[in-house]
């Protein structure tokens, strides 16, 4: 297996990382349902996440498909190619940036804010590694960039099965 494969596990962490959750209080975004209690409800909420990680997705695409055709030329792993994949992941932080920002307008249901904010919380602690990740292939580390992306795949495991518990059907599912 190369070891550019791994980038594309890094856009796929980016990619699912973003779309785990989001918290704050905001109702700007939320589709407007509430709960008895007057919280929104857990059935709107996650509609109004999944519809932002529904276009967080369609942005990440052409990233995800340019990192492919990369991996499979052939030279995956020379120096331009690694700038180029570094360049990738900041591409797809800058687009998880925005993705977060749209999660923290949609306000979660009030009994479940702790959870929203706990998936959130890995996601940025996954994407934070994930720029840790770009500077690793733009010095052509592959070995520190393999071990960057060993320690976010328990992040980004959690932050899945946290999301599917929850019941989203788009946010944490990576392609």
């Amino acid at each position: 297996m190369k070891r550019t494969a791994l980038v594309l596990g890094a856009v796929a962490v980016v990619a699912f990382v973003a779309g785990c959750g989001g918290g704050g209080s905001s109702t700007s975004a939320s589709s407007g349902a509430t709960s008895s209690s007057g919280s929104t409800s857990k059935a709107a909420y996650i509609q109004s996440a999944d519809a932002v990680c529904t276009g967080y997705q369609g942005d990440i695409a052409p990233l995800r498909k340019e990192a492919e055709a990369i991996e499979g030329s052939t030279n995956p792993e020379s120096p331009k190619n690694l700038v180029r994949l570094a360049g990738i992941l900041r591409e797809a932080d800058a687009i998880a940036e925005k993705e977060y920002a749209a999660l923290k307008e949609v306000e979660p249901p009030s009994a479940d804010e702790a959870l929203i904010d706990s998936m959130l919380g890995k996601a940025e602690e996954a994407e934070s590694d994930s720029r840790e990740g770009a500077e690793a292939l733009e010095e052509g580390d592959l070995s520190k960039f393999s071990e960057i992306l060993e320690q976010t795949a328990p992040l980004n495991s959690q932050a899945k099965g946290m999301a599917e518990g929850y019941g989203f059907k788009v946010c944490g599912q990576a392609e």
